[in-house]
């Protein structure tokens, strides 16, 4: 039936070409299209089209449809305006379009993309659809619109908001589906994407992959194989993937933040065999994690912090090959549960902490090809660690603590082929570990302990290719250990102890040979003889002084040396003779001083670092033609010849900083005429001298010059440089162009043909002087005679000088015609010289002066012909001398003169005639004159003080000082006016002199000025203004700090601003102040705020627990009763205060004090921060609604005095009239002393019988007394019997909290004890008799301030 067939089509076909032939001869015939067959060869209907320009295309290779194109376009966005570009898309055989969208680096924000509806219908045999960085915003489903033959979509770098639910819904046959790196938050619902087999989301923002996006329970996506869904911000596994997915074959979910997961995610995925969840942030993984998704082929679990495996992880993972469980902290139980793993192939177990290898397991891993074990902590092999891996081609053991292997340890690995053992302690190597591996390409050992390997050690790689054996502490190598080696490309032994370079000469194949980091002093001249395949040598940092000439002999193929960090101190000529191929030279930090002509002959050298050497000169002709590069900075030169970099056309970069180099003209530096990119020339830290050479510079750097033959100076950093009219070092751009001057004794023009005689051309710098000249470019000319002690001018000064410097002498004449020749000069210095007179026609020649300095001499008079001869004379300075007479017609006769300067002279009257000449001179420049006439004694005589305000008001900018002229004798109508001191303003008395002649000036000519010119005005409203502004800011400030203004000054002055004093209402009440706090803050009271306050300026009285508070009494009615004998109460509030039971009460009593009697008493110091916890209600809104006291402000003890009673006029209470501030005693028990002892303490207070009698006082509150003798005591009784007591709190106090501020303990040697009575209690026991010591007193402040607050560590914040 086939051979049938066959025959039909034999007879069919001929027959159908026939009948095509006919059809298309016939007129008007329509093209039909035929099926295409083995047997018809159809040609491209298409080939002619032409291919848009913006876009390169080409032709499928499809064997199906052969004409089919592939059209690749660069474009800067997508939107409408391509309409035209796709029309000239031919849709029939248009299959792939790809659209790269080209942004513009200038643009911070690259132009968004829009799909307009219906843009591709023309394509409409379109296959794939590609948009590469196309900036889409929107997505929608018009878009696609006509593309039902489309099967791939790909869009890659766009930003996407907003994407069409239905977007595929034109899109049936979509079969490969990528929108990455897209910033999408969200997908579109791809549930009815039937013909979907790849989905490619990754690099987006999506935190879950569920929401009808791809959880399509109902109608499973049976073809999608492939999802790709890494880098997003996905935190779990969804657990609908086997029913949604069923098909899955490849999943990836690498690089999210995957925390938990469905038990069993993968349980029905029976087709998965690519698993990625590696870098999430997983932990704990369970046992049934895959489970039912045996067929699993390549695994990836890396860099996950799980520590540990759970029992039976991967143990039905029977078919995996590869498995990545690397950087997770894995120990060394892992082992046991990869040991089923039986078809592992590429194992990596790297960054992990496992200290040893399982024999056992690794016995199991037969197939086992890829082993990587790096970064681990290993420190030995077994010697059967890999007896089972014969089929070995990968072992990375590096980054281990591994110090020697057993001889047999890689004895069955015949198939090894890559080694790495770098980074361990290895300090020998042996051959019988290593016998074996005669199929080994590449070994490290790199970073080892190694000293010594003996000539075997390599015999049996013949195959090696590439050695690494740096870092380690060789000192020998064999001769012979790379004599089986041939094979070798790369070779490292850098970084050891050698003296003596290896023979290498046998390894032909080398490419690479580092022994860079030695200590080879000596090169063999056959060390690389016959190496011909070498490329690149490394000798840097080692000891070589000299290089043999026949060294590189037959390296013709290499392309870089580094020979840096030598002491190389001359080369060869003929020594690159046999490189000429060679592109990088560097031979840096040598001793080299000429290089003559070694490098001339390298047609490809493109790089030349010959920087840190002790090259002194460049040559022309030193450098070969095409290098690009060349480094010579930190060399020694100070001369370069003319035109030595202008034959060099591919140059692109010179460094000549940090050299010797004083000058550098122009044509040393000039380069090929019209580069395409002029070269780059750093010249940093030279001493150059910026004379007449250096000029030429300044002009590039503003842009003067032509830059056609001329690189770019790098100037960035600031060239330095030193100027012969500047001692320091100025930068370049610091020096003005006139600058740039280069000093003489004798000088001769270049144009000048009669140097040999004495001629207008010919120049000789006088004696006493120093002279210098600019180049041709400036015409500057400087003669500097100042300060040179001279009597007269000097009689040969240079012809052709431009500027003039003479002041500083002792000229007291200046005779005429001394500056006869000088024609050329432009500024004149002669001030300053002691100059008395100046004869006439002394100036005559200086035609080109239009500067003059004449100030600070001894001139008396100006006459009319003084200035003759100064034609172009501009500016004039005479201020400073004796003038008292003084022609205006020498002013006139320059006929440019617009500035002259008068100050501080003689002059009391001039003629306002020719002065007005001067004032209304025009000058071609647009200039106004302008005179200076204040510091003279002015004989302000009527008519002659209305005249100049006159002309002031005709010309106000003329007389620039008028404002400062002052009067030195005031007449009206010849009568002097005695109303008004010596040198009085002008101004201040225009309207006197002037009220009757001249309306205009009475009303204030010097008004009408400054009305013609509003600037003063303007100034002084501003000024005012301003200090309107700063005294409401100051009143601002002080409003604000006005509390901190009433503290300081009542701590400096004793003032109290703002607040009036009123009469205390408090004076009866025995104590300042009442302090309570608790007995854990006691240090800081005792030793801080008693001393302060009681030993201060000020003697403030206080109540403090420790010490005037009787034992034996209530403490309840003993704290009310404090607080009412005080007239403030301290509050010491801190954490310890809070925990205090009774401190609490005092705070209760202190604040009903203050309701009661509507008065603040109470002060509050916070001693820290308090714990929010501990806050009561009441204390909590005290602090809210009162000012209290930190004891970390600054000015807390200015504070705390001004808030304490003023007591400046209290009155001094005598013992008779009221006791001391410790002779007060608690008045509800009887005191119990001696008659003798009574009277003559307390004369005030009778007291009658003995301790056995004691009479009942109810009169309040009084201190206890102080006794001068330690064997005195006092006797305090109560309703029971006496005691001989003294206040011991203070010794004896217990810590626990503010009670013991007035609750003893038991003494040494006592048969009583005292008992703590709470607030709330009733009365107090019996207080059994105790005789113990006196009180102690109040410490003074201590001499050397008080307790720093950092070492009060209960107080500390």
């Amino acid at each position: 039936m086939a051979a049938g067939v066959s025959v039909m089509e034999m007879i069919l076909w001929p027959l159908l070409l026939t009948l095509l032939n006919i059809y298309v001869t016939l007129p008007h015939a329509k093209a039909v299209a035929f099926p295409t067959s083995p047997y018809l060869t159809v040609a491209d209907p298409y080939s002619n089209v032409t291919c848009p320009a913006e876009c390169r295309c080409s032709k499928l290779n499809e064997t199906s449809v052969r004409w089919m194109r592939l059209i690749s376009c660069s474009v800067s966005h997508i939107s409408p305006h391509l309409t035209s570009l796709l029309n000239q898309m031919p849709g029939p055989v248009t299959g792939h379009v790809h659209f790269t969208c080209t942004n513009n680096p200038d643009t911070d924000v690259p132009p968004e993309s829009k799909l307009w509806d219906g843009a591709f219908k023309n394509l409409y045999q379109l296959r794939l659809l590609v948009f590469d960085r196309c900036k889409f915003r929107i997505l929608s489903k018009h878009a696609f619109r006509g593309m039902s033959s489309l099967t791939e979509l790909l869009i890659r770098d766009a930003i996407i908001d907003n994407i069409d639910p239905d977007l595929l819904v034109y899109l049936p046959q979509l079969g490969r589906l990528e929108i990455s790196n897209s910033a999408i938050t969200h997908l579109f619902p791809l549930c009815t994407a039937a013909s979907l087999t790849f989905l490619n989301i990754s690099g987006n923002r999506l935190a879950s992959l569920g929401d009808s996006v791809l959880n399509c329970p109902n109608r499973p996506l049976y073809k999608l194989e492939s999802l790709v869904a890494n880098d997003n911000l996905l935190t779990n596994i969804p657990p609908w993937l086997d029913q949604s997915l069923p098909n899955l074959h490849h999943l990836n979910l690498a690089n999210n933040y995957i925390s938990q997961f469905h038990q069993s995610p993968f349980q029905n995925l029976h087709q998965l065999e690519v698993l990625d969840i590696s870098n999430n942030s997983l932990t704990n993984l369970g046992e049934s994690l895959f489970l039912g998704s045996s067929n699993i082929l390549r695994l990836d679990m890396s860099k996950n912090k799980v520590s540990t495996f759970s029992r039976g992880l991967v143990a039905n993972l029977s078919a995996l090959q590869q498995l990545d469980i690397s950087g997770m902290d894995l120990d060394d139980k892992v082992w046991l549960e990869i040991s089923e793993l039986r078809q592992l192939v590429h194992l990596n177990m790297s960054h992990n902490q496992l200290t040893g290898i399982s024999t056992y397991v690794m016995s199991q891993l037969t197939r086992l090809k890829y082993c990587y074990l790096d970064n681990n902590r290993i420190s030995s092999i077994p010697a059967s660690a890999f007896s089972s891996q014969i089929h070995m081609d990968t072992l990375d053991l590096s980054f281990n603590k591994i110090a020697d292997m057993s001889p047999l340890v890689f004895a069955n690995q015949v198939s090894l082929k890559h080694l790495y053992l770098h980074h361990n302690q290895l300090s020998a190597l042996g051959y019988d570990s290593i016998a074996q591996l005669d199929q080994l390409l590449t070994i490290d050992v790199s970073h080892n302990s190694l000293s010594f390997l003996p000539s075997a050690t390599l015999e049996a790689f013949a195959s090696v290719t590439y050695i690494d054996m740096s870092f380690n502490n060789l000192s020998n190598i064999d001769s012979n250990l790379f004599i089986k080696t041939l094979h070798v490309l790369y070779l490292n032994i850098s970084h050891n102890s050698l003296t003596e370079a290896p023979v290498v000469s046998q390894l032909l194949q080398m490419r690479l040979l580092d022994m860079s980091y030695n200590r080879i002093a000596h090169l063999n001249s056959s060390l690389l003889s016959e190496l011909g395949s070498l490329t690149t040598l490394v000798l840097s940092h080692n000891q070589i002084s000299s290089l043999p000439v026949r060294l590189l002999k037959g390296c013709e193929n290499i392309r870089s040396i580094d020979l840096s960090y030598n002491f190389i101190k001359s080369l060869d000529d003929s020594l690159f003779s046999s490189t000429v191929v060679i592109e990088h030279i560097d031979m840096s930090y040598n001793q080299i001083t000429d290089i003559r002509t070694v490098f001339n002959g390298l047609k490809h050298l493109e790089t030349l670092d010959l920087s840190y050497n002790r090259i002194d000169k460049i040559m022309r002709g030193q450098f070969p033609h095409f290098v690009k590069h060349l480094h010579l900075q930190g060399n020694q030169i100070m001369f370069i010849t003319a035109h030595t970099f202008k034959s060099l056309n591919k140059l692109q970069m010179v460094d000549l900083s940090e050299n010797k180099l004083t000058s550098l003209n122009r044509m040393d530096v000039e380069i090929a005429f019209n580069m395409d990119i002029a070269p780059i020339f750093y010249l940093q830290s030279n001493p150059f001298v910026c004379d007449c050479r250096l000029g030429w510079l300044k002009d590039w750097t503003l842009g003067r010059l032509d830059n056609r033959t001329l690189p770019v100076f790098h100037l960035d950093s600031g060239l330095g440089c030193s100027s012969p009219f500047y001692e320091e070092l100025k930068s370049l751009e610091q020096l003005s162009r006139s600058d740039f001057l280069c000093s003489y004794t004798s000088y001769c023009e270049e144009s000048c043909m009669c140097c040999d005689y004495a001629c207008y051309c010919k120049y000789a710098c006088p004696a006493a002087c120093l002279c210098y000249i600019g180049d041709g470019s400036l015409h500057s000319h400087h003669v500097k005679c100042n300060s040179a002690d001279l009597t007269t001018v000097p009689a040969e000064l240079p012809e052709g000088a431009t500027n003039l410097r003479l002041d500083g002498n002792h000229i007291s004449v200046l005779h005429r015609h001394q500056f006869l020749a000088l024609k050329h000069v432009q500024v004149l210095y002669l001030n300053n010289s002691q100059i008395t007179a100046i004869e006439n026609s002394t100036f005559k020649g200086l035609k080109s002066v239009q500067v003059l300095y004449l100030q600070d001499n001894l001139l008396t008079a100006v006459y009319s012909v003084t200035f003759q001869g100064l034609d172009s004379l501009q500016e004039l300075f005479l201020q400073n001398n004796q003038i008292y007479s003084l022609d205006i017609q020498s002013f006139l006769l320059p006929s440019i003169l617009h500035l002259v300067n008068l100050q501080d002279n003689s002059l009391s009257a001039i003629s306002f005639e020719d002065l007005e000449h001067l004032a209304n001179r025009t000058l071609d420049n647009g200039a106004t004159s302008k005179v200076y006439l204040s510091g003279n004694p002015w004989n302000c005589e009527a008519d002659f003080a209305c005249k100049f305000l006159s002309l002031a008001q005709q010309s106000p900018e003329f007389i620039a000082d008028l404002p400062y002229i002052e009067c030195a004798h005031i007449e009206i109508n010849g009568k002097p006016l005695h109303a008004h001191p010596e040198n009085t303003l002008l101004l201040d008395v225009q309207l006197e002199l002037c009220g009757s002649n001249q309306t205009s000036l009475a009303n204030g000519s010097w008004l009408n000025l400054k009305g013609s010119s509003s600037k003063s005005e303007t100034y002084a409203l501003i000024a005012a203004c301003l200090v309107v502004l700063c005294g409401m800011c100051l009143l601002t400030v002080a409003y604000v700090n006005r509390h901190l203004i009433q503290v300081l000054l009542y701590a400096r002055f004793g003032v109290r601003v703002f607040k009036a004093t009123k009469p205390s209402e408090d004076s009866d009440r025995p104590y300042d102040a009442f302090i309570s706090y608790s007995n854990k803050d006691e240090d800081f009271v005792v030793h801080q705020l008693a001393p302060r306050l009681e030993n201060g300026k000020q003697k403030f009285r206080l109540c403090v627990h420790y010490r005037d508070f009787p034992a034996g009494a209530c403490i309840a009615d003993t704290i009310v009763r404090s607080l009412e004998a005080s007239k403030r109460t301290i509050l010491v509030v801190s954490n310890h205060f809070l925990d205090s039971e009774w401190c609490r009460f005092e705070f209760q009593a202190a604040h009903q004090q203050v309701l009661s009697k509507r008065c603040n008493r109470v002060i509050l110091i916070r001693l820290h921060n308090l714990d929010p916890g501990k806050v009561d209600d009441d204390l909590r809104m005290y602090m809210k609604t009162r000012t209290y006291l930190k004891y970390d402000d600054p000015w807390f003890w200015e504070k705390l005095t001004f808030v304490m009673p003023d007591i400046r006029h209290r009155k001094v209470y005598m013992p008779s009239q009221l006791p001391s501030s410790r002779e007060l005693e608690y008045m509800d028990h009887e005191m119990c002393l001696s008659e003798p002892q009574q009277t003559q303490l307390y004369p005030r207070f009778h007291i009658n019988g003995s301790c056995s009698q004691c009479e009942v006082i109810h009169n309040g509150m009084y201190e206890i007394p102080v006794f001068d003798s330690p064997s005195t005591h006092y006797h305090l009784a109560n309703s029971v019997g006496c005691s001989i007591h003294t206040n011991s709190a203070y010794h004896n106090s217990d810590a626990s909290d503010c009670t013991a501020g007035y609750n003893t303990g038991s003494g040494h040697g006592s048969c009583c004890h005292y008992e703590e009575v709470g607030p709330g209690s009733g009365s107090l026991e019996s207080t059994p008799r105790k005789e113990i010591g006196t009180p102690p007193p109040v410490p003074l402040i201590p001499k050397e301030g008080f307790i720093p607050r950092q070492k009060l560590v209960p107080f500390q914040v």
